[in-house]
């Protein structure tokens, strides 16, 4: 029981350290304003600041008249780097675009700025406010337990299809023992009860974006900026 313990905390322990370490890597970018807060329009008592310090996805959608578009949908990961009363300015990380087109033909792009410095004569992505549809956003400690959560799983599904079966196979004999089969595979079963509800209930949430601060709706957020 006592090595059963012991492998499990290590398994969690191992996969914590490396969403740490990753969560350490992510892209940091400074804003001129770096404190951006959420607000429900329903009730303002209901908060949350867009931290600088982890990347988060905007979607937005633009309808160009050429004719030929129905709709342009852009998912940007990145930062908000400025606010205003009808747009917003976004140091943009990396960019999928979802290009429909009117005779229902669609187009996907992937576009990765991570290497990519602003210069005076390249400023960041402007958005209209009311092309903004939804934040998705997961604070950093929310997003190292999701993280811990999916390598758990990832080790404990190893443990089960992997080490367990090489572990307990006597290749001389041709044999497995099913009873250490069992034992060890337990091991990455409860891994997998302890990985599965971590990344589940750590999910990015998505919030629905509206410009109007009054629209006084539950389920609509409205961004303002701290100085």
């Amino acid at each position: 029981m006592y090595k059963f313990i012991l492998t499990i905390t290590t398994i969690v322990f191992s996969c914590s350290i490396y969403a740490q370490d990753n969560s350490l890597k992510e892209v940091e970018l400074d804003s001129v304003y770096t404190t951006f807060r959420m607000i429900n329009s329903a009730d303002t008592n209901k908060t949350f600041l867009l931290k600088d310090n982890s990347s988060y996805t905007l979607t937005y959608v633009e309808y160009p008249k050429d004719g030929v578009t129905l709709e342009k949908i852009y998912y940007v990961n990145g930062n908000i780097n400025d606010l205003y009363a009808n747009k917003l300015d976004f140091d943009v990380i990396n960019e999928s675009i979802e290009h429909n087109f009117i005779d229902s033909s669609v187009i996907n792009t992937q576009n990765d700025y991570s290497s990519f410095y602003y210069t005076k004569a390249a400023t960041p992505r402007s958005i209209n406010l009311n092309d903004l549809k939804y934040v998705n956003y997961s604070s950093p400690f929310r997003s190292a337990v999701n993280l811990t959560g999916k390598g758990t799983i990832i080790v404990s599904a190893a443990m089960i299809l992997v080490v367990a079966p090489l572990w307990n196979m006597s290749f001389k004999k041709g044999t497995m023992n099913p009873v250490g089969y069992v034992n060890t595979a337990k091991i990455g079963l409860v891994g997998l009860a302890i990985g599965i509800p971590m990344s589940y209930f750590t999910k990015v949430k998505q919030y629905a974006f509206t410009d109007n601060k009054i629209k006084n709706d539950k389920d609509f957020w409205y961004l303002v900026k701290e100085e």
